[in-house]
């Protein structure tokens, strides 16, 4: 009698769960880019199912596989945001934040995590704030999420006139 144990094993027939077979290149029509279609989507059963055994050390696009490596030619990863501009102003008003992202879309939040969604993009313009906030913006690729990053909106306090002295 034969028997086999397989731990991180794909099932055959099994739907890797690509990001998007209909747009294999990607919105930039570009092979081997972080939106290529062939990606695995983050709640693939091909993630940590390959083998190391000869195995290369990188995936199509140069990532580092690591550990057990994801079945296919694209290692996932989580996107990140790369860069925030913090910004100011002086009393209640709107603030206009910025971030970059290595790959995929930029939502915006209020809250570090959980939140109300507030805007997307790579720039936002707050809601009226009336003190310094922080607003948190996470890079979203094929719903692989990044920790979210702290970008802060300061509200200079405008001074006040505590009283006047007439002119002579």
């Amino acid at each position: 009698q034969y028997s086999r144990t397989c731990t991180n094993c794909l099932a055959t027939n099994t739907d890797p769960l690509f990001a998007d077979t209909s747009n294999l290149a990607g919105d930039d029509n570009i092979w081997r880019s972080a939106d290529d279609g062939l990606m695995l989507n983050c709640s693939s059963p091909a993630i940590h199912a390959g083998t190391a055994t000869g195995v290369t050390v990188a995936d199509i696009r140069g990532v580092t596989r690591s550990g057990t490596p994801d079945m296919g030619a694209y290692q996932a990863s989580n996107p990140t945001v790369v860069t925030t501009t913090p910004a100011s102003r002086c009393g209640t008003g709107t603030v206009d934040l910025s971030a970059t992202a290595d790959a995929g879309i930029l939502n915006w939040y209020d809250a570090s995590s959980g939140g109300n969604l507030v805007g997307t993009g790579e720039s936002i313009t707050t809601p009226g704030i009336s003190s310094t906030t922080d607003f948190f913006a996470e890079a979203n690729l094929n719903g692989c999420t990044s920790a979210r990053t702290a970008v802060t909106a300061t509200v200079i306090t405008l001074p006040t006139i505590t009283g006047t002295t007439p002119a002579s």
